[in-house]
């Protein structure tokens, strides 16, 4: 399996740009997911909210989530128990 990390630290970057007002790229890129299934296709980890919301799910015996608040408010509705993390996998 390929790791697809560096496309979903891609989107997210892009996406933070387009929040904060840099220039807009020509594409903007779809950071909304219908589902955790979809999600996983880019990022197979989740995505995390904060720093404090990674190392509490690596604690917690879960995967490194990618770190990217953006992602994470497109796709808020996916983190069913509310800890910052949507879409986490367990070891």
């Amino acid at each position: 399996m390929r790791n697809r990390r560096p496309l979903a630290s891609w989107i997210c970057l892009v996406g933070g740009l387009l929040v904060f007002g840099a220039p807009a790229a020509s594409a903007e890129p779809d950071t909304r997911f219908g589902s955790c299934r979809e999600m996983r296709k880019v990022d197979p980890n989740g995505v995390a909210l904060s720093k404090r919301a990674v190392a509490r799910a690596e604690k917690q015996g879960f995967r490194t989530p990618l770190l990217c608040p953006v992602a994470y408010d497109a796709n808020r509705r996916l983190d069913t128990d509310g800890d910052g993390v949507a879409c986490e996998r367990k070891r």
